[in-house]
């Protein structure tokens, strides 16, 4: 059997799916391979020029991590002000992925966390484009790109709820996913705004306490008695809930329902990431406008909650 060439293989494949995800996820992204060379190349920003410093330095930390990682266990490292997370990848190479650990005032556990999430998905996507035809695309970097095309087509109509659209419509046509979003309003409530096409809404809250939200933005499981208790029970599936909040203040809560395992919690982590920086992308007065206009038409008590979920917003 010929040893595996990480090189040819980065090289035959098209990364423009990948190499749009830093400034999304707010990461650095690298491939490497035993000896530490980069594969792709050098992305933009202040994380990804220290990354390829901490790649260049023989005796780095970074490289005895490199070194170490295994297919079962990441492992991160902390080197001058940057969090490093590494994935072992098969059949060869390293996903390294690295953050600014100052970047938003979280704690370093924090942001391990979030890295190893994103990586325990994303090196899956990595590995099925190594291991696919010249040229090909894995199914899951295809959903990536077109949902990254999706989001910023809604982005450029100017709709905040257009890009909620396209997100819940996307997972509910791509995984069986059923998302419905929650837009907050006054008093302390989030009020239902998107939900999917043609689904069964009668088994949905209309609106939720602001209580009932995570205070950070973590994904987070609810048991059936607390999916119940927030009237959001989906009989046999699992229920998971996500505070999406933009620059400008606003805030959503998406809800998603359906069988969600581990592995498919961590991509719609990262899916949900892609809409958080979409809505953040938008213009904070056209964000503002909108989602006021929004929360303003589903709080009114003049006509069914239904009947105004239906509406876009300008």
């Amino acid at each position: 059997m010929q040893p595996f060439d990480l090189r040819t293989a980065v090289n035959r494949q098209s990364w423009a799916w990948l190499l749009d995800l830093p400034h999304r996820l707010n990461v650095a992204i690298e491939i490497v391979d035993e000896r530490s060379l980069p594969m792709l190349p050098v992305g933009s920003g202040h994380t990804a020029a220290a990354l390829r410093r901490l790649l260049a330095a023989e005796a780095a930390p970074l490289r005895s991590a490199i070194s170490n990682v295994t297919q079962s266990s990441p492992l991160a490292v902390a080197v001058d002000g940057e969090l490093c997370v590494c994935f072992a990848l098969a059949p060869g190479g390293v996903l390294i992925l690295a953050r600014d650990v100052g970047a938003g005032g979280e704690p370093a556990e924090k942001l391990r966390q979030d890295l190893e999430i994103i990586g325990s998905w994303l090196g899956g996507a990595i590995e099925a484009s190594l291991g696919s035809a010249p040229n090909g695309t894995g199914a899951e970097s295809h959903m990536i790109a077109s949902l990254q095309r999706l989001l910023s087509e809604a982005m450029s109509r100017g709709s905040v709820r257009g890009v909620v659209s396209a997100f819940v419509e996307s997972l509910a046509v791509w995984l069986d996913i059923e998302v419905h979003g929650y837009v907050a309003g006054a008093h302390g409530r989030f009020f239902r705004s998107v939900s999917p096409i043609g689904r069964d809404q009668s088994a949905m809250s209309t609106d939720l306490d602001d209580a009932a939200a995570p205070a950070d933005m973590v994904m987070v499981r609810l048991s059936p008695s607390e999916a119940e208790r927030l009237g959001l029970a989906s009989g046999a599936g699992d229920v998971l809930i996500r505070r999406i909040a933009t620059q400008t203040g606003a805030s959503w809560l998406m809800v998603f329902k359906g069988t969600i395992n581990r592995h498919d919690e961590a991509r719609l982590t990262v899916y949900s990431d892609l809409l958080h920086e979409a809505l953040d992308d938008l213009t904070a007065e056209a964000t503002a406008s909108a989602v006021a206009a929004i929360t303003e038409h589903l709080s009114s008590a003049n006509e069914p909650v239904e009947a105004k979920a239906q509406k876009d917003a300008p």
